[in-house]
């Protein structure tokens, strides 16, 4: 199953069940939320806490720069079969600078 959001800025409510498989792409954009952000020779990630608790990683995942303005996280069963309840998501891009962003949040 693959996700997309419309841009990194905007984390909408989504579903992760546990044991499950899935990959969501995100689309990067500077903060007036139209200008692409250029992430080509940067980095991405997301860390997931329980909610409420944004100072507990449950776990980090590593992104795959996809194109120059958007990167994936996969999950797979072993990622995902521990997760319960409501869970923050907070990707962390570095751009082509070295610039790092922390998105918007967002839950599942």
């Amino acid at each position: 199953m693959i996700s997309t959001y419309d841009q990194a800025n905007y984390l909408p409510d989504t579903w992760l069940y546990a044991g499950s498989n899935m990959t969501w792409t995100y689309n990067c954009v500077e903060e007036d939320g139209i200008t692409p952000l250029t992430i080509t020779n940067g980095s991405a990630k997301l860390l997931l806490c329980p909610w409420g608790e944004p100072e507990i990683t449950s776990l980090e995942k590593t992104g795959v720069i996809v194109s120059a303005t958007s990167f994936t996280i996969s999950f797979n069963t072993a990622d995902t079969i521990s997760l319960s309840g409501k869970v923050l998501q907070q990707p962390v891009v570095v751009d082509s600078s070295g610039n790092t962003f922390r998105p918007d949040k967002g839950r599942f």
